[in-house]
């Protein structure tokens, strides 16, 4: 391994691994080393937040932020005796949002579905997905890119299929999961890191790292509950039938009980915090100050007695989000995090989920089996299990879990996922689906003498795209360390066509057909619009004309005659049924509404008043309009 190789990896000449959580509370760092099968740790530090720099694990003042992830990392380095140049981190799973979408698409007539046709219908899908979470945000500018997605069912001409590769049909379909992050959260992190001199070379999801560290790949047959418990929210990831299956969040963690306790004693934050985690004890006294100044003492029981609706609160909203995004109750679940250890929340998830107490625990011991340290550090608290999951997994791969591309120029360090390709990267990059694939132009349907047809919209020019300057597809593998340079999609141009255009893929170049829409003739230079409906027929616009024989067989005979509506000459078809034209027929060619008025009703043939129900003929003027000066 070169020494370029090594700083892409987040590894030094030394292999080693420094894995930093930034947590709403505190910051975390580890400094270990792969160890056969196990992750060694050499050193750590933690260091709590002096105010309140994060909220609900959002990164709210950098500046802060960057200066203690700065003190964690040189107090290691003081220690371990060697720069901290590169880092391996994870975004907050909290702000991970997932979407299920669909996506259909239709099969042209003996057409076999290649790799491109499902990719286009998978990006479709993920495209929907987006557009269903920016309606969700509502108002909300923020910019989310997509960090993957896992195709959950396949449909081929409505019945579900394993694998559409290969197989013909009318219509595939498919389902997806699909999961994004604000584009602010990274930015925000690698803004943190760029002010404490250390760069980003491994970039995972905090859920993902903690379920590497409690729950192995062994166990993940089982469906299970991980509960990440931290000070602002609690983050949710679910496994079944070997893959993670799920992300959620709860927005409630820790701090909900902090401030029960704020509330029910009358302390500050601080104080509030620190009785809390004087709880383990339930025969303790704790001492304690209220924000008047006045001493009591109080014993942990009390405290709990007051507290415990709050606990009960949050494992309510814990549960409701693992049994909608579950479906059921997992088998079991996990606990990690500091919050994790509030005092009998193990007993009421266990309660809720109507689990035996005993599938309900902190997972601290599964990952003490996946990691040695000397005698002097102890990481057994459900505290460390996001950072251990961090260096866990970076000596799982090796240290290549690092994913860093050029996209146009721009490197991108981006979530690594098994097998990734061109698609996977352009996603994450932010391109969406249009960008990729293009749109085929919008079509026009017309009725043209009783029978649909369709006027079909110009092809897309798919996306150009170029892997380490030779031409790739959109399934063409990517590894770190490549540059893409792409093209955007071009769409296809809407559908244009005139009477004259119609003339020539119908058949209809006699020049004595004539062409009707909507029941008026029509120039051959009339631009034809959606919904249309086209009838031709052979004659002249001033005598009586024969149907034409691709008329539809319910019309016996069509004649045309023309009138005078509002000054304007007017084009009429007679009635299929043979029934004369009526004066309440004219209303559907005039701009008015006998159930809306807006003033006197003016109706006149040929110059003097008539009613609805008068006839009308050829040659005859036609007047209807609103009067709106009032009668005297």
């Amino acid at each position: 391994m070169n020494e370029h190789t090594k700083a892409q990896t987040g590894q030094h000449a030394d292999e080693s691994i420094f894995a930093l959580d930034i947590g709403t509370r505190s910051v975390i760092g580890i400094v270990g080393r792969p160890k056969g099968e196990l992750f060694h740790i050499m050193d750590f530090e933690m260091i709590q937040h002096s105010s309140r720099a994060m909220m609900d694990g959002q990164i709210e003042d950098i500046d802060q932020v960057a200066g203690v992830v700065a003190q964690v990392k040189s107090k290691l380095e003081s220690r371990i005796g060697s720069e901290l140049r590169d880092v391996c981190v994870a975004a907050a799973g909290r702000t991970l949002i997932t979407k299920k979408a669909s996506f259909e698409i239709s099969l042209e007539p003996r057409e076999t579905i290649g790799p491109e046709k499902i990719i286009s219908l998978e990006t479709g899908a993920v495209e929907t997905a987006y557009k269903g979470l920016l309606e969700s945000e509502g108002e909300s500018q923020v910019d989310f890119f997509c960090v993957g997605y896992s195709v959950t069912r396949y449909h081929l001409d409505g019945y579900p299929i394993k694998t559409l590769l290969n197989h013909r049909g009318r219509t595939a379909w498919v389902e997806v999961i699909a999961t994004f992050l604000p584009e602010e959260v990274v930015s925000s992190l690698y803004a943190v890191m760029n002010k404490a001199k250390l760069q980003v070379v491994s970039l995972t999801l905090e859920p993902i790292a903690a379920m590497n560290a409690v729950i192995p790949n062994e166990i993940r047959l089982l469906n299970l509950a991980l509960v990440d418990i931290g000070a602002g929210t609690s983050d949710i990831a679910l496994c079944e039938n070997g893959s993670v299956s799920a992300y959620t969040m709860a927005t409630v963690a820790g701090d909900e009980i902090t401030e029960s306790v704020v509330r029910q004693y009358l302390v500050d934050f601080q104080t509030a915090e620190a009785m809390k985690l004087a709880l383990d004890d339930p025969k303790a006294l704790i001492r304690y100050q209220d924000v008047l100044g006045n001493d009591y003492e109080t014993s942990s029981a009390d405290i709990l007695e007051k507290i415990m609706p709050d606990i009960r609160h949050l494992g309510d909203v814990i549960c409701g989000e693992i049994m909608e995004a579950n479906g059921k109750p997992p088998m079991a679940v996990f606990l990690a995090g500091g919050g994790s250890q509030i005092p009998f929340l193990c007993g009421v998830l266990a309660e809720r989920l109507s689990l035996e107490p005993s599938k309900v625990a902190i997972g601290g011991n599964n990952f003490l089996k996946r990691i040695t340290c000397g005698e002097a550090i102890n990481l057994s608290g459900p505290e460390f299990a996001t950072p251990l999951g961090i260096g866990i997994t970076a000596a799982q791969n090796h240290g290549h879990n690092a994913f860093i591309v050029e996209v146009n120029d721009r490197r991108k360090a981006l979530f690594k996922k098994i097998n990734m390709n061109v698609l996977d990267v352009l996603l994450m990059s932010g391109y969406k689906h249009h960008q990729l694939m293009g749109r085929m132009g919008q079509g026009i349907t017309v009725q043209v003498n009783g029978r649909s047809k369709v006027i079909r919209g110009g092809h897309a020019q798919p996306a150009v795209i170029f892997l380490n300057e030779t031409a790739a597809s959109l399934n063409t593998p990517v590894h770190s360390g490549d540059a893409l340079k792409i093209r955007p999609a071009v769409d296809g141009v809407d559908a244009v066509c005139t009477l004259a255009d119609l003339r020539l893929s119908m058949g209809l170049t006699d020049p004595g057909t004539i062409l009707y829409v909507n029941q008026k003739a029509q120039r051959d230079d009339y631009l034809i619009q959606s919904g249309d409906e086209i009838l031709s027929c052979k004659g002249s616009l001033t005598e009586p004309i024969a149907a034409h024989p691709s008329t539809p067989s319910d019309i016996k005979s069509t004649t045309s005659f023309s009138v005078v509506i509002n000054g304007n000459p007017t084009e009429m078809i007679s009635k299929s049924d043979g029934t004369p034209f009526l004066f309440v027929d004219l209303l559907n060619y005039v701009d008015i509404d006998p159930s809306n008025p807006q003033g006197n009703i003016v109706l006149r043939l040929n110059g003097h008043e008539a009613s609805y129900i008068e006839p009308v003929a050829a040659g005859d003027r036609i007047d209807i309009f609103w009067d709106k000066a009032p009668k005297s």
